[in-house]
């Protein structure tokens, strides 16, 4: 081979081999990272909080850890199916793991550029970084409320025209709403409970608290009071006593099949009897679609605003 063509040759396996171009980002470690730049094959080791925000914005992840859904026992990505009506499977979405660890062989065969880690899965790094680097990107800790993940995600990883695109059309359907309600939410407080074994207050993460605090509700203090800002924080049965606001939304928690408002009931009836009797807020007591409304998505904070329509009559 002549000395030119071999020169050619190293340099077309050079482009093949790594990316045209990375752009170091410092990560919510303190981390310096080398993102490629476009960014095409990313693994997210959360389904709900890393690939679904992506998904939306356009780049669907090639690999998350799953979970097995409450009645069929398959493998899942929590949301994708009703919120975006696919499947992983049809969206090209592999399984690298679930309750039981991350399959790092199958991470390898999928060959990703970057992999992206929640803050509580910073002790995996060392091991992630021998198939690709690791971002790690707060998704659900200290200042983190209702989308504000997805906005730096979408600045991060070249994704914002189509954040912009979504939030436009997200925030012309809050004003439409805000317009139509008999009421001035800036003046009304609201709690967001949710229901597994025990009651958990919504006190940051999710589209259902974006769309909520855009309308102009307010969360009481008892509640910013109840732990730092997240995903929920846990509440006891007598804490229920502390709710007099204006407005209550309760919703059976996702992962357990049944998230009717029927289901939300019953467990009501069972964790605090006669709970309908000293809750009995002026604007009513809502049961809103947990599965549909909790995860930090547009399409969650629309199906937070298709709830509000539908629990006070208005026009959608």
């Amino acid at each position: 081979m002549c000395r030119m063509c071999l020169s050619l040759f190293i340099t077309v396996l050079s482009l093949v081999a790594s990316p045209l171009h990375a752009e170091i980002i410092v990560d919510d470690a303190g981390r310096d990272v080398d993102v490629p730049q476009p960014l095409t094959r990313v693994i997210g080791t959360h389904d709900v909080v890393i690939g679904l925000p992506l998904y939306e914005l356009g780049l669907t992840p090639v690999g998350v850890w799953m979970r097995k859904h409450p009645t069929t026992g398959e493998d899942i990505v929590m949301g994708l199916d009703r919120l975006f009506n696919t499947t992983a499977s049809e969206a090209g979405i592999t399984n690298i793991g679930g309750y039981d660890g991350t399959d790092l062989e199958v991470i390898k065969q999928l060959e990703p550029e970057l992999i992206v880690v929640t803050e509580s899965s910073e002790e995996q790094i060392a091991v992630l970084e021998s198939v690709a680097p690791v971002f790690v990107q707060r998704s659900y800790s200290g200042d983190v409320f209702g989308l504000s993940a997805v906005k730096v995600m979408a600045s991060r990883f070249g994704l914002q025209s189509n954040y912009d695109a979504l939030h436009a059309a997200y925030r012309a359907r809050i004003d439409r709403v805000r317009a139509q309600l008999p009421f001035d939410p800036a003046s009304k407080t609201l709690s967001v409970i949710f229901l597994w074994d025990q009651l958990h207050v919504a006190n940051g993460l999710s589209g259902l608290m974006q769309a909520l605090g855009d309308l102009g509700f307010q969360t009481p203090d008892w509640v910013k009071a109840h732990g730092e800002r997240g995903f929920m924080a846990p509440l006891s049965s007598e804490d229920l006593g502390l709710i007099q606001e204006d407005f209550v939304i309760f919703g059976n928690g996702y992962g357990q099949g049944d998230t009717t408002e029927g289901a939300a009931r019953a467990k009501l009836d069972k964790i605090a009897p006669g709970w309908d009797r000293f809750i009995q807020p002026s604007l009513g007591v809502a049961f809103f679609d947990a599965e549909l409304t909790i995860t930090p998505t547009f399409a969650s904070a629309h199906a937070a605003l298709d709830a509000i329509e539908a629990h006070f009559g208005l026009d959608n």
